[in-house]
Parts: structure tokens; C-alpha cells; sequence
């Protein structure tokens, strides 16, 4: 399985688990809400089995 990290649509980075692609996206909307409060990371995933 796969997750994206995902902001407006574009994928930022792609992680083997769940767990370590929630981690990074908290770790950009940490950086977004200072830089770019408009905008946030989210997680797509469970794909590309």
C-alpha cells in the first residue's frame, strides 16, 4: 500500500505507511499555518497494492 501527502492536489511525497505520511503531513501544516494558512498537506491513501 501507498499514502500520498498531498497539497492542492499535488503530491509531495509518497510513504510505504500510513503512520510515517500522517507524520510528515503534521510536519507541514506545522510550516504551512506560519507560511501559508490557506493551504494544507493532507494524506491519500491505500492504493497501489
Amino acid at each position: 500500500m501507498r499514502y500520498d501527502v498531498r497539497i492542492d492536489g499535488n503530491t509531495i511525497d509518497t510513504f510505504k505507511t500510513f503512520e510515517a505520511a500522517q507524520a510528515q503531513a503534521e510536519k507541514l501544516n506545522g510550516t504551512l499555518s506560519l507560511t501559508a494558512p490557506d493551504k494544507k498537506a493532507i494524506v491519500i491513501g491505500d492504493y497501489g497494492k
